[in-house]
């Protein structure tokens, strides 16, 4: 079995068969809670099918600048001490709730969540406006301590992912922190970013060209790709100034689709800008910026969403 036939099979199975710390895993468990949402059937007014996920980016700030990351190269990404306001957020959760969406809220995007001074406050709200959808973090785990991992669930947090990047020694360290918090791995998972000969434990992009650093083995492939991808049209990007993007892999272009600070999400989600680039990504066409420059595969997650579209 070779391993584009091996990677095939693994995810075709369900999530608790799989190695938690695996990109499959992942994937398989994106896949369950968008089909276990409420959203997967629900349309607003105009008959638009709802996103399955919210990504956020909370703020625009890291401490870390990994390899395969755009932050590599300062040039290209700076660091942005920015993040979101709680008022924008409240308004962003309460509009959610008057649909009764449900479905996945990750803080991830292109910064460290861990690093946002309101975090608490966030995943309060979170949970006062929606408290029967997911609520995932994405961290390096360099500010977490059992403490702060602590206060993190008793404010409503669902699910917390740890990356290591530093070696294997880091594994003992965060399992003997999520034993003292009293959580159990499916709360509490860790993601092994730190072996180099396995691609970090990521499929490997080009954060749509952003990526610099000529020493990560990317896929050779003839731009722009031939191939539908469904990021569109499952997952609500946005951006620590409410910006709404057109997905996570847009680091530059950062291409907005709408503003959340006067725009509502109905009008962001439904408009001509978003929809041209559905059309086109429907139609495998993605001579469209930033898509033309990104060797994404983008067919991983969304298909069920994606497939109301059609």
């Amino acid at each position: 079995m070779n391993d584009f036939t091996k990677k095939n099979e693994l995810l075709k199975l369900p999530s608790y068969k799989l190695e938690s710390t695996s990109p499959e895993h992942n994937i398989a468990q994106m896949s369950e809670i968008s089909i276990n949402s409420k959203s997967i059937d629900k349309q607003f007014s105009d008959h638009t099918p709802f996103f399955t996920w919210v990504e956020f980016s909370i703020t625009d700030l890291c401490n870390r600048k990994c390899s395969f990351c755009p932050r590599f190269d300062e040039n290209v990404y700076p660091n942005n001490n920015q993040e979101i306001k709680l008022k924008l957020y409240e308004k962003i959760m309460n509009e959610l709730s008057c649909y009764n969406w449900e479905g996945g809220i990750v803080f991830s995007g292109f910064g460290e969540p861990l690093l946002h001074n309101k975090l608490y406050d966030l995943i309060s709200i979170t949970k006062k406006y929606l408290k029967n959808s997911i609520l995932i973090i994405i961290t390096n785990g360099d500010q977490l301590n059992a403490k702060i991992c602590t206060k993190l669930y008793e404010h409503g947090l669902d699910i917390l992912k740890v990356s290591l990047y530093d070696g294997a020694h880091q594994i003992n360290h965060f399992n003997n922190m999520r034993k003292k918090v009293g959580v159990d791995k499916k709360r509490f998972m860790l993601r092994h970013r730190f072996s180099k000969d396995d691609n970090y434990g990521l499929i490997m992009s080009n954060r749509a060209g952003a990526v610099t650093n000529n020493d990560i083995k990317l896929r050779e492939i003839i731009l722009p790709i031939k191939k539908e991808c469904f990021f569109p049209f499952y997952k609500l990007m946005i951006d620590y100034n409410g910006k709404v993007l057109l997905c996570s892999h847009d680091w530059i272009q950062k291409r907005a689709l709408g503003d959340l600070n006067h725009q509502s999400i109905k009008e962001v989600w439904s408009n001509k800008i978003i929809n041209n680039v559905r059309d086109k990504l429907k139609s495998k066409n993605r001579n469209i910026n930033p898509c033309s420059k990104c060797d994404v595969d983008g067919t991983l997650n969304g298909k069920s969403e994606f497939e109301r579209w059609l």
